[in-house]
């Protein structure tokens, strides 16, 4: 009942910056400083923020959809100088005072439960506390009565008999990674194998946590390492949606960083072609021609030729559907369908391809355009530019390839 009230959301929000980051952007009918740390103490005791993130995550439930089917579980180490409740010494930083956050992610990393302890606390004794603290439940079974499959992963730190029978006892599939018995032979070699990238998506919610600046996320420009890229989106990425696409559909969910890597895996599988991600510009003049049109098309918006939400088919469709939005150039799909990363930076216009806007080593929002099908006709039109961070999915994402060519006259 607290956190459904709109004001109070918003009155939580700004007391939290305030304890946060020592801002004065309380307005002054919230009462002064001391005050409002005061009511920061006191909701905390009281689990007021628990209730919001519980209200956010169950808004996030119904809006995209939790990846329930795999739930990933690890922990990681963060600085307590001033000591207290459940901090400990931190035996990876000369035994100074510190916690462990245990967090346990859905196959997209959104975190649905949290455990606190000293940070000399091992890992698996916190399993069972972190698996029964989930801040919303949901049924086992879909809406046909069918039981749901739902797998937990965790790596060698929670290998032990009682984390096991927990997690089976919840009714969880266990991938747990195997952790090496005294008297055992030496482990093989470390393969892709034994590391699934289902994985990497706890490692960037922890990132998140600690409050990184950027997230370095590095991928090889090998072929025997661009091949893990393809395990990647399938693992880390919720391919709930590629269930229900069909193969000529645009593949959704994938990140910057991943329409990057498949581009170079093309690159590496046709010796002498360039695929790469369109710039911004490129997209742009793919869509609206010389003549500035508002639309790929000539004249106003037209639901018959754009999947937009005007079209209220509520998906993707397949590639092509649409034929009378044809760009001058050829281009389906320009408008809506799914957003489209493109290489660039987002920079302020007018475009200027030498302010670094295309280094692909950058760390800071890209650029997408088109809109999708769940954006109105005002997103689809050629001029609006979207921005999220390169490591964000989502299920009306998507990306288009562009090849380069030797400039006409050039040797060859």
């Amino acid at each position: 009942m607290f956190c459904n009230s709109h004001h109070t959301r918003k009155k939580v929000f700004f007391i939290a910056c305030q304890a946060t980051f020592e801002k004065p952007w309380i307005p002054a009918e919230f009462g002064s400083g001391s005050t409002c740390h005061r009511r920061f103490q006191e909701w905390q005791a009281f689990g007021v923020f628990e209730q919001v993130w519980a209200d956010q995550v169950r808004t996030y439930d119904q809006k995209c959809g939790i990846a329930w089917n795999w739930q990933i579980l690890d922990s990681a180490i963060i600085p307590a100088p001033l000591g207290g409740a459940k901090t400990g010494k931190n035996p990876t930083d000369r035994a100074k005072s510190g916690s462990k956050r245990h967090v346990l992610v859905d196959r997209r990393g959104v975190p649905l439960a949290l455990t606190l302890s000293g940070a000399n606390t091992p890992d698996y004794q916190c399993a069972e506390a972190t698996l029964f603290n989930l801040v919303v439940r949901r049924s086992w079974r879909d809406r046909l009565g069918h039981l749901v499959v739902r797998h937990f992963c965790a790596d060698k730190g929670y290998d032990y008999d009682e984390v096991h029978r927990v997690a089976r006892r919840l009714g969880y599939r266990v991938h747990i990674a195997h952790r090496r018995r005294r008297g055992e032979p030496e482990p093989p070699p470390v393969t892709g194998r034994r590391h699934p990238a289902r994985r990497w998506v706890i490692e960037r919610t922890n990132s998140w946590h600690n409050r990184f600046r950027a997230l370095k996320i590095r991928w090889e420009k090998k072929l025997r390492i661009t091949k893990r890229w393809f395990i990647l989106p399938v693992r880390s990425s919720p391919h709930d949606f590629w269930d229900r696409l069909l193969d000529n559909h645009p593949v959704v969910s994938v990140t910057w960083h991943e329409a990057v890597a498949y581009c170079n895996w093309l690159n590496k599988t046709n010796p002498g072609r360039a695929f790469r991600l369109p710039t911004e510009a490129e997209w742009e003049r793919a869509a609206r021609h010389t003549d500035g049109r508002e639309y790929p098309w000539e004249g106003e918006f037209d639901s018959e030729k754009a999947n937009t939400a005007e079209s209220k088919i509520g998906r993707t469709t397949a590639v092509g559907l649409f034929p009378r939005g044809a760009s001058e150039c050829g281009a389906l799909d320009l408008a809506g369908n799914v957003w489209e990363w493109c290489t660039s930076l987002y920079k302020e216009y007018p475009y200027n391809a030498t302010d670094g806007r295309e280094d692909l080593n950058g760390v800071d929002t890209r650029v997408l355009r088109g809109g999708s099908w769940f954006i109105h006709s005002g997103g689809a039109r050629c001029a609006v530019r979207a921005l999220l961070h390169p490591h964000n999915p989502y299920n009306n994402f998507g990306f288009r390839v562009a090849e380069s060519f030797p400039a006409l006259g050039s040797a060859s």
